[in-house]
């Protein structure tokens, strides 16, 4: 009977113990939500033009602090997401890679065997254009912005509990 008091007291301290502020990117309408917490690295522009990049240190009740600088929530222009899907991150790195190995190899081909007066025709073009269009829309969606305003809303919520 004391073994179970004992650990719903332990387990009642650990629960306190991960109690915190989260920081909170919400669009209105949808599920989807990118969470901050302390610790997370954060990329962001106030709307004095000062661009922050760093690990969130503290998230208070309507400010946070990045750097050793405290950022209320109104000051806040955009945010860079850093909340990454892998997918694309990889996606954008391995198109990037074979657009330009694939001109840097055809190209160098081309210099080794003597055809230099033609170093790029038009099948080597269309197939490095497709892979570098494929990271160019890969990379803005794997680095998308997203501005603070009344449909895409900044917010604090304390998970205290107790």
């Amino acid at each position: 009977m004391l073994k179970r008091y004992l650990i719903i007291i332990i387990l009642i301290g650990c629960v306190k113990g991960y109690s915190q502020n989260i920081l909170i990117l919400d669009k209105p309408g949808k599920v989807n939500r990118i969470r901050y917490y302390t610790g997370d690295l954060i990329h962001l522009k106030t709307h004095d033009r000062e661009k922050l990049y760093g690990e969130i240190e503290i998230i208070k009740d309507s400010s946070f602090v990045v750097n050793r600088q405290e950022i209320k929530l109104s000051e806040v222009k955009y945010i860079q997401n850093t909340k990454r899907h892998k997918g694309w991150d990889f996606l954008s790195g391995v198109s990037l890679t074979a657009g330009l190995g694939y001109f840097i190899l055809d190209s160098g081909n081309k210099l080794i065997n003597g055809e230099g007066r033609e170093i790029a025709n038009s099948r080597m073009v269309v197939t490095t254009s497709i892979f570098m269009g494929v990271f160019l829309v890969s990379n803005r969606i794997a680095n998308r912005k997203y501005r603070i305003n009344k449909n895409r809303k900044l917010k604090i919520i304390n998970l205290d509990i107790g």
